[in-house]
């Protein structure tokens, strides 16, 4: 019988055909391919030889011919009597190979009688699957467990150093110290400032590797992120008597969407290296906006020196994920961990961006960096600011006094001591350094062993401008603490003091319920910037009575985005529940209220039920990303003024407030 093409040579199964008699009689090109593959080109031929071969597939069917025979035709029986006949098998391909495979038989009419069709599966692959579930299971868990390693050290080696670089720290700004025990302390301080900066290097990474470091994308200006890195690099060019040069494109978008702490590491990153290499002439940097080769727009930074400059095999390994630090000797300053430029490529790649570098000895470095960064609205920063952070440009040619003769320097802070705090630390080194910080500001410090301790506190009706809470403790970390006491209405900021930053950002802090985040070891201008924003400010604008506006809303970024619209010309009190919001009237007076209807637990619409059993009269402006028109409708029938459609629009945001507020004129 000459085999026919048909469907069964589409099958991705083996197919035999048995006659009444129990022999196969037909196969399809499958059953070649796994039983027959090497015993020929032809595939009739082939064919025709693996038929009248069959019995050779099953395992042992010389010294077993009788037993064979038999399950087969009990097999065939079954499958006749219950229309399907389903089992696992091996088989062996007429090379000797084994064949694990599920036998699907199957009855069917033949002209001469009674057939069978097997089908036979190889599960072959089935194994492979779950082998390589298995593998990627055991790997998932290898960079868990790498993971919670990596949190683990971070905390036990970031809390000991936070005392140490603390207390140095607070030592450096004693006004009488000895001139050589000032110099002491300052390299002490200087190599653990390098040990942690090593430290980063390494986490980062580690968290790159085990795919933990998450690009977040949200909006920031670039005015903002151009001069904060500008101002931390400067002193390394007054150190070094180095020009700083500074070009900003007037046409650079004000505001584009990315991840501004990954820019920022980046740059930095460029720019000390950049000032570390050059002993004399000048660092320069240049900030503009391109298009990619798909049209996008990418932000781009061209930092040049006038250094020492690279041979081509060391610019060829600049990026390595090796260890690399070419050598250094003679070069005041020029010391670190050698990972600093992986980690730049590293985050670079993770943002679909370019690095490349143009080098020649003794003559300096050129890095240009582009990243695909999508626009924030249309306005640009202006020939006025451009020019403004490119006065930020600087010439020191003599230098400041030398690390050799250090001149102690007082810590210039304005007192605030109106202002009172919490400090929440289980370890009391940790405490002592923040006392030490905050008595240059004559602020109140009060403090707490433990998350209990804090809830204790506040349960107590004591109050504070800021809580700096610890967020891994005994007894009760710092997360559960924040949520137990924003649970009991308390509505003041408070702040994640932590050691723990492997795989996290300022956002996964918010999440959690604190409004922001101090990294330890401490970093002297983010815990500044909280006190100014939380404490001085506050009280400083005080005498100036502004209208008080409530949002309420459990987005973050919305809340973010009503504070950073209205806070110049209004006192914004933030809920991220329509409970919390209830608790804040109760203690301030609010001109007005900015109501999200969508919330879990508590509507906006059950808030606006429960104002009017309350007896409140303050104008609500309901906020919503729906589009049905009944929602809205809602809203009005329970007293609503108004309504914003999100995502809002800081003009048409500050154009209904004033209107309901009674400021339009």
């Amino acid at each position: 019988m000459v085999h026919q093409m048909n469907m069964t040579d589409d099958l991705p199964l083996a197919y035999f055909l048995y006659n009444r008699d129990y022999e196969v009689v037909d196969c399809n090109r499958e059953a070649v391919n796994i039983f027959a593959r090497d015993k020929g080109r032809s595939f009739e031929l082939v064919r025709t030889y693996l038929i009248s071969h069959a019995r050779y597939i099953y395992p042992n069917y010389e010294s077993d011919k009788e037993f064979t025979e038999q399950v087969i035709r009990e097999s065939c029986k079954q499958a006749l009597q219950e229309g399907v006949f389903r089992f696992e098998h091996t088989y062996y391909t007429l090379s000797g190979d084994a064949i694990p495979c599920e036998v699907t038989i199957l009855p069917v009419q033949l002209g001469d009688g009674q057939g069978y069709v097997h089908y036979l599966r190889d599960l072959h692959d089935n194994q492979r699957i779950q082998s390589e579930i298995r593998r990627r299971e055991i790997a998932e868990e290898e960079n868990r467990a790498k993971s919670r390693f990596l949190a683990r050290m971070s905390h036990e080696i970031r809390t000991p150093m936070h005392a140490v670089l603390g207390i140095v720290e607070l030592l450096l700004q004693k006004e009488d110290l000895p001139a050589d025990v000032y110099e002491s302390m300052a390299r002490i301080h200087a190599s653990s400032g390098l040990l942690m900066s090593t430290l980063d290097d390494i986490l980062d990474l580690a968290k790159v590797e085990a795919g933990k470091l998450e690009i977040v994308r949200v909006p920031y200006e670039t005015a903002r992120l151009i001069s904060d890195t500008v101002r931390l690099n400067q002193v390394h060019g007054m150190n070094k008597g180095l020009s700083f040069d500074i070009k900003v494109d007037e046409n650079l978008p004000q505001r584009l969407i990315g991840d501004e702490l990954r820019i920022k590491q980046i740059l930095n990153n460029l720019l000390s290296n950049a000032f570390k290499y050059t002993q004399s002439g000048a660092v320069s940097l240049s900030v503009g906006m391109e298009k990619d080769r798909n049209g996008d727009p990418c932000i781009s930074f061209v930092v040049g020196d006038t250094g020492r400059g690279l041979t081509k095999e060391q610019k060829d390994r600049l990026f390595d994920s090796e260890f690399t630090r070419f050598g250094v000797q003679g070069i005041e300053g020029a010391s670190g961990s050698g990972l600093g430029m992986s980690v730049v490529n590293q985050l670079i790649t993770l943002m679909n961006g370019t690095i490349s570098a143009e080098s020649e000895l003794e003559k300096g470095t050129r890095i240009t960096v582009r990243i695909p960064q999508p626009l924030d609205g249309a306005e640009t920063v202006g020939k006025e600011k451009a020019d403004k952070m490119q006065s930020m440009t600087l010439a020191c040619p003599g230098g400041i006094a030398s690390a050799a003769s250090p001149q102690p320097q007082p810590v210039d802070r304005l007192p605030m001591p109106y202002g009172r705090v919490l400090v929440v630390d289980d370890v009391e080194s940790n405490v002592y350094v923040v006392q030490g910080i905050l008595e240059h500001y004559e602020i109140g410090v009060d403090t707490a062993q433990n998350g209990m301790e804090a809830v204790e506190k506040i349960a107590n009706g004591c109050s504070y401008d800021i809580i700096f809470m610890d967020q891994m403790m005994p007894e009760m970390n710092g997360e559960e603490a924040t949520r137990r006491i924003r649970d009991m209405g308390y509505t003041q900021p408070i702040i994640a003091l932590t050691a723990d930053v492997v795989g996290k950002d300022e956002q996964v802090f918010i999440d959690m319920g604190f409004d922001g985040l101090v990294g330890k070891p401490i970093d002297l201008e983010n815990i500044e910037r909280y006190l100014t924003y939380y404490i001085r400010d506050k009280y400083m604008s005080s005498t100036v009575v502004k209208p008080v506006i409530l949002a309420i809303d459990d987005s973050p970024a919305a809340l973010t985005m009503f504070s950073e619209i209205l806070r110049s010309d209004y006192r914004v009190l933030a809920a991220r529940t329509g409970k919390t919001g209830l608790a804040i009237l109760e203690k301030y007076k609010v001109d007005l209220i900015l109501l999200d209807i969508a919330m879990p637990e508590l509507s906006g619409f059950d808030v606006m039920k429960l104002l009017k059993e309350k007896g409140y009269e303050i104008p609500v402006i309901i906020v919503t990303a729906s589009d049905v028109a009944r929602h809205q409708v809602e809203g009005m029938v329970l007293g609503a003024v108004d309504f914003l459609r999100k995502p809002l629009e800081k003009q048409t945001v500050l154009q209904r407030v004033k209107l309901h507020l009674g400021e339009c004129k």
